[in-house]
């Protein structure tokens, strides 16, 4: 387990009750990370994407049920006419996830190295073979959400980073919060590092028992629009609070991005995440969290209207238990389930039923 290296924010009630920075954003020339140090948010960007897409559902520029070859049509038929919006939101469609790119001759440090196009990242994802039958079952695909970006910048004519800044940061008053270029990101994060656990004699020389390294560079076009955003907590606070208060898109709208399905997968987030509910089955929240190559994110948002989110700049972290911890501490509970041996999953099967 990596010691820890970013920014926590917790709220209560919709007032931030906690908020602090700990490690260095630059190992190198030891700059220490602020409550303001701009981290990549990996997969939490699908969050930003879902809504972007819902907000052309809300204008009737799209329909969840239209078939991806409609805006799409280069892509082969047995994608184009039988995926549909939907089923790329809550991750249905049956598209792989990146291990498929070995299948048709690509390597995964060859793909982080190249820059794609969105039309030229879809025609890649376009040879990747289905793992199942579209609409049949849940498999994670960050593919999906590429071909949601393809379609969101074919539909209105904009870069990604353009419908960010229109239509969810200049709303929202967010100072931190972009996709950004690869020069950008670069020069503005907070360096990503990957911490590995050293044994025997490497031991007694290591750092908190592992070895830290900074991490690849990866073209930002292949993060795209799956997980290549960057922010801070304060911002994805306000962006937390935005969405409960549905001031970006409407209640009924809001409803269907939050409502699960398969897996427990709503658009962009995930209802009653299993990992987190084990620690605890008395709670119920939505989050989604990202882990990028040397990044790790994580949004909750409590039923009991306990807000966390932590950024990182390390990866190989224990999410859930980071989330557990504090959830206690937030609420002044005690670990009863650590005391009693955390139950294990089909105890909690009763409690998915229940929502």
């Amino acid at each position: 387990r990596s010691p820890f290296s970013g920014t926590v924010l917790v709220a209560k009630k919709g007032e931030v009750i906690f908020e602090e920075a700990y490690g260095e954003a630059d190992r190198v020339i030891n700059t220490p990370n602020t409550i303001n140090t701009k981290f990549g948010i990996g997969s939490v960007t699908k969050q930003f994407t879902a809504m972007l897409i819902m907000q052309l559902v809300e204008e009737n520029t799209i329909k969840l049920q239209d078939t991806i070859g409609k805006y799409l049509p280069y892509l082969p038929k047995e994608k184009a006419n039988h995926i549909t919006i939907h089923q790329l939101l809550s991750h249905t469609s049956g598209l792989s996830h990146y291990n498929s790119l070995r299948e048709v001759g690509v390597s995964l440090k060859d793909f982080g190295n190249t820059s794609y196009s969105p039309k030229a990242l879809a025609k890649l994802i376009g040879r990747t073979d289905l793992v199942n039958k579209p609409g049949t079952t849940f498999y994670y695909s960050s593919f999906g959400y590429d071909l949601l970006g393809a379609i969101l910048e074919e539909v209105s004519g904009k870069t990604f980073s353009e419908l960010l800044n229109t239509s969810i940061i200049k709303p929202l008053g967010l100072k931190n919060t972009g996709y950004g270029t690869n020069e950008y990101n670069s020069n503005k994060l907070a360096k990503g590092y990957s911490y590995q656990e050293v044994y025997g004699l490497d031991w007694w020389t290591s750092e908190h028992g592992g070895k830290t390294i900074e991490v690849p560079f990866r073209d930002q076009s292949t993060a795209y629009t799956a997980g290549g955003m960057y922010s801070t907590v304060k911002d994805l606070f306000i962006w937390s609070e935005a969405l409960k208060s549905n001031t970006l898109l409407s209640p009924e709208l809001t409803k269907i991005m939050l409502t699960p399905n398969k897996h427990g997968h709503c658009y962009g987030w995930v209802r009653n995440w299993d990992d987190i509910i084990e620690k605890n089955i008395n709670v119920r929240l939505y989050g989604h969290g990202g882990a990028l190559a040397g990044n790790s994110a994580f949004i909750a948002l409590y039923d009991d209207e306990t807000t966390i989110i932590y950024l990182s700049n390390r990866s190989n972290l224990k999410a859930e238990e980071i989330l557990h911890q504090i959830h206690l501490r937030a609420n002044n509970l005690k670990d009863e389930y650590k005391l009693k041996g955390y139950p294990n999953r089909s105890s909690y099967k009763k409690f998915e039923k229940s929502g």
